[in-house]
């Protein structure tokens, strides 16, 4: 996702928020309210419709929770000749369009995490082919717990 761009989305650029809910109608009308001009109808997790109002950089009115921050949406695909990105790639990626100057020492750290994350995946892939699960739940419940007792299932 992009930072909410008032030109862009009124040039057609889809949008979204924050959080992921969609984005079913809108209204743009400085007549009717000039700090908020912006009413959209989203639609959050469970179905629901609601309308809220926006200021032209895309800032809710009121306390409402930030996942409803309006965004652009992010319509390149982050799959390059068929190969998927991997987190830390496209964090990276982000980083960098987004204009965020990074220091040497971060670009040495993202090259570090890179090869983190290559060795995890490599390493995941050889224990899950190594397995004798033969259903798909078996599966799930196998990688559920390789996670857990490899990377510690979030606990730090």
């Amino acid at each position: 996702m992009k930072p909410f761009n008032l030109q862009k989305f009124l040039a057609g650029e889809p949008i979204t928020t924050l959080g992921g809910h969609q984005v079913v109608a809108f209204r743009y009308d400085t007549n009717f309210n000039d700090i908020f001009p912006l009413t959209v109808a989203i639609k959050d997790n469970t179905g629901l419709i609601s309308n809220y109002q926006y200021s032209i950089d895309g800032e809710p009115l009121g306390t409402i929770d930030s996942n409803y921050i309006l965004c652009i949406k992010d319509t390149e695909l982050s799959i390059n000749n068929n190969k998927q990105q991997t987190a830390v790639e496209w964090l990276e990626e982000i980083a960098n369009k987004n204009g965020i100057q990074m220091s040497n020492y971060f670009k040495f750290t993202f090259e570090q995490a890179k090869e983190m994350e290559k060795k995890q995946i490599i390493n995941a892939f050889w224990n899950g082919d190594n397995t004798d699960c033969t259903s798909e739940q078996n599966i799930k419940e196998f990688a559920e717990q390789y996670y857990n007792e490899t990377y510690g299932g979030g606990e730090q």
